[in-house]
């Protein structure tokens, strides 16, 4: 039953689906911007089936990602300052290339593991860009970034940041030399470690040769890493001049009238 406010159990009634999107039917709806309404349950928004772009800011949703998985046609949803807690269920987003969660409340690793079942997946937020945005208590984690990475290789932008080359090759050349400096030490104390030679490259005839090698690749990867910080100074630059343009333009809400 919908009340006079457009709601229906909490979320948007088809009336008021159908006055934003300008659409006769849900089945005709691919674009809907419902921000900042007190919904607390998706209402008839699930029966959009061919939505590819959902903005529920601002809302009071809760949960995990399960209840979006009849909108198999989504290509960006926007869930920015909610309180979804678990992006299970996100295997039905097939086609899903961009996701919002700044200001949720997603706090383990676990809660993000279905990452890996979001093959279309190019553009994740979690971590707040602005002083007016919460992050997501996960953001605390140590080398999350490596960790969201490891789940979602095919991710473009990580929390505002362009991606360089998977994002963690400096990552990966530090701890491969740190492993060949580990094996060279055991040598010096007659504590000859066969496993620790897995950093070594093929031809390395001892571990000085190996350390020498790996310190050569972790300077040109040193290199290709100052290029990548670079890119993503200009990536922050760029999401707070486009940030300080959108607060600088009034925001526009639509409501049912009764």
């Amino acid at each position: 039953m919908s009340g006079g406010d457009g709601h229906v159990h909490g979320g948007p009634s088809e009336a008021w689906v159908k006055e934003v999107s300008k659409e006769y039917s849900l089945l005709n709806v691919g674009s809907l911007s419902l921000p900042k309404a007190k919904f607390t349950s998706l209402g008839v928004v699930p029966l959009c089936t061919n939505l590819y772009d959902l903005n529920l800011s601002g809302n009071m949703l809760a949960g995990t990602l399960e209840q979006f998985s009849p909108l198999v046609n989504l290509e960006v949803l926007d869930l920015t300052d909610n309180q979804i807690t678990s992006l299970k269920g996100a295997e039905a987003l097939t086609r899903l290339s961009r996701l919002e969660l700044v200001g949720n409340q997603i706090r383990d690793l676990a809660d993000v593991a279905d990452l890996e079942h979001l093959p279309a997946l190019r553009r994740l937020s979690l971590a707040a860009l602005h002083k007016s945005q919460r992050d997501n208590p996960i953001c605390t984690i140590e080398g999350l970034f490596d960790r969201i990475l490891a789940l979602a290789p095919t991710l473009e932008i990580l929390n505002g940041v362009r991606v360089v080359e998977g994002g963690n090759t400096f990552y990966t050349a530090a701890e491969k030399f740190d492993g060949v400096l580990d094996a060279v030490d055991k040598l010096k104390h007659h504590d000859p470690d066969p496993a620790a030679f897995d950093f070594t490259r093929p031809e390395s005839e001892n571990a000085g040769e190996a350390a020498r090698a790996a310190e050569a690749e972790f300077d040109v990867l040193l290199e290709e890493s100052k290029a990548a910080l670079a890119a993503v100074e200009e990536s922050i630059a760029r999401a707070t001049s486009a940030n300080l343009e959108r607060l600088s333009k009034p925001e526009v809400f639509i409501t049912e009238k009764t």
